[in-house]
């Protein structure tokens, strides 16, 4: 039984479903390390596939025998299979059995800003956030605000955001879907209304002022960045980078046409002799934020977040992800990679010491 494994789900036929590549890069990475890494996919009807890592073959391969490792990094793909009743129940199973099972769950917007407003170092760096209930609620923000954004609740990578912008000619709406951004034109408070009650999004979207962010030779940008966590010393960047948004676009994200740059020469270019502090900044805050996550209930292990700063430099916290996507700079997927096996194996040494074989 190897001590770490990844925890996924939904394959069909005999495939491994989730981020295949992803797991093989882990795998790759954990032999190099000296380290085992196995994979477990709990199927639609509760029961588990184990597969080990075949380094000659670069691959995971079926190992029926294989128990289940004492460790493993939760990556099953989709919200709906991580709270299906089989796959809860067998998780649920393992953890009663004294597994521990990584980032335990998704992590929805709202969910955060709970958790991100409770913490009176972090709150200064938030925006208004609200749940979005009924057209009350968005008449409300409409006459307070000229602009602001409805963001879904579980979204991921921008898809569904919308950017409402209140004008003489009526609300212009604005939604980013997977790779492409619609222009709805100007709708009027009916159509607007009839919109989202028809495509129901009343209850499953929030309601988020927009910021005031620094800008880049004209384009707004967002700062990604990698954190880890190490028993000994809690949550720390990995590494972070730049997305800018293309102009008029709703998100940065590089899939829906944003462009990536180093975090020292964009920050370098705006704040001049100042970016030292500007980044230090960013760092400490995004740090304190993802401590405030590893104190609600479960073990984090991995964590990338959004952020961005204010024309002074302020740091601005958008969300977290728990379960970050690859970076496409290469040293920080590495490095970040290395640091979350450290973390991994750190959790089974302990585990080791402390139960000593009981785990079954």
């Amino acid at each position: 039984m190897g001590s770490i494994g990844i925890l996924t789900a939904g394959g069909n036929d005999g495939e491994i479903g989730g981020n295949i590549a992803h797991f093989r890069r882990l795998g790759k990475m954990a032999q190099q390390m000296g380290q085992t890494m196995a994979l477990f996919q709990v199927n639609r009807d509760g029961s588990v596939d184990p597969y080990e890592w075949v380094g000659k073959r670069e691959r995971y391969v079926p190992q029926p025998k294989l128990s289940v490792s004492p460790v493993l990094y939760n990556r099953i793909p989709s919200r709906p299979l991580e709270i299906s009743r089989k796959i809860q129940g067998k998780m649920d199973e393992w953890e009663s059995n004294g597994h521990v099972i990584t980032n335990p769950h998704f992590l929805s917007k709202w969910e955060l800003a709970k958790i991100w407003r409770e913490e009176e170092l972090i709150r200064g760096y938030l925006l208004e956030t609200e749940q979005l209930v009924d057209a009350d609620d968005l008449a409300r923000w409409l006459e307070e605000r000229s602009s602001f954004y409805l963001k879904p609740i579980s979204g991921k990578a921008g898809i569904g955001m919308m950017h409402l912008q209140k004008n003489a000619s009526g609300i212009h709406v604005r939604e980013q879907q997977k790779g492409r951004l619609i222009d709805h034109g100007h709708l009027s408070w009916r159509e607007l209304s009839w919109f989202l009650d028809q495509s129901r999004r009343y209850g499953r979207y929030l309601l988020q002022e927009e910021a005031n962010v620094a800008t880049w030779n004209g384009h707004r940008f967002d700062v990604r960045m990698l954190l880890h966590h190490q028993p000994e010393s809690g949550f720390s960047v990995s590494g972070m980078a730049i997305r800018s948004a293309p102009l008029g676009s709703v998100t940065t994200h590089v899939p829906n046409g944003g462009t990536r740059d180093r975090i020292d020469r964009v920050f370098t270019d705006v704040f001049g002799n100042d970016h030292d502090a500007m980044i230090s900044d960013l760092v400490s805050v995004a740090e304190a934020a993802a401590s405030a996550i590893a104190r609600t209930p479960g073990t984090w292990t991995e964590l990338s977040m959004d952020a961005s700063v204010t024309p002074d430099g302020r740091p601005i916290l958008f969300e977290a992800n728990a379960k970050p996507m690859k970076f496409d700079e290469r040293d920080i997927e590495q490095y970040g990679k290395m640091r979350l096996l450290d973390s991994l194996t750190s959790i089974a040494r302990r585990m080791e010491k402390r139960y000593q074989g009981m785990i079954k």
